[in-house]
């Protein structure tokens, strides 16, 4: 088995940390212990819409309980019905991609009222969404919540443009969530990670 990989709690992560997390059997998702307010990556990702990027965020907050400040404390808030904006958002963005309509309903759970109680924990939500779109990918890698710290982040390889499905009016839109790239690309965005992360298309490493 690979050595475990650990990454910074990202919610839908943007395709370099993808680059990362598909090279080993497991990848941990590190920081559990401690939440940093500031990092909005951490409850934020970025898609593209009819007007070029946009970000879209869930909004958390805190549980009460004297001397815990760990992302294990941070639930899911319901403010301003966020899971309906985020679907109607997801819908109007990628309706018209190639493989929206094959892998949104695998999604949809998570844009849900029944989300907020489901998921209460952002690192029950993280672990989940995580999960399943390493299902949805076809890489059989393990995800692992972790205190571990993070390993400090790598330098981001260079982003291939991939078919977008605006891109004509738009251009190339870099650094976007893995579901820019699942909807436009469907099975060949394992594929594109792959070779962005230096494997041969089976997964193996180059030069095997």
């Amino acid at each position: 088995m690979s050595e475990p990989i650990c990454l910074q709690p990202r919610l839908f992560a943007p395709i370099p940390w993808w680059v990362e997390a598909i090279k080993g059997d497991r990848v941990h998702i590190g920081g559990m212990g401690h939440w940093n307010k500031r990092d909005k990556g951490t409850h934020r990702y970025d898609i593209a819409d009819v007007r070029g990027r946009l970000s879209l965020t869930v909004p958390v907050s805190r549980r009460h309980e004297a001397g815990e400040a760990g992302m294990r404390q941070t639930v899911l808030s319901e403010h301003g019905d966020w899971w309906h904006v985020h679907r109607v958002t997801l819908e109007s963005a990628y309706g018209r991609t190639p493989f929206f309509e094959h892998y949104f309903p695998n999604l949809a759970m998570f844009f849900d009222r029944s989300t907020v109680d489901r998921f209460q924990g952002l690192c029950g939500y993280i672990e989940a969404t995580t999960a399943t779109v390493m299902k949805l990918l076809g890489q059989p890698s393990e995800v692992v919540m972790s205190d571990r710290s993070p390993a400090p982040a790598s330098a981001e390889p260079d982003m291939v443009p991939y078919y977008q499905v605006r891109q004509a009016q738009l251009g190339f839109i870099g650094g976007l969530s893995i579901l820019d790239l699942l909807f436009n690309l469907g099975p060949e965005a394992l594929l594109y990670l792959r070779s962005l992360a230096g494997l041969n298309p089976d997964g193996s490493p180059c030069g095997n």
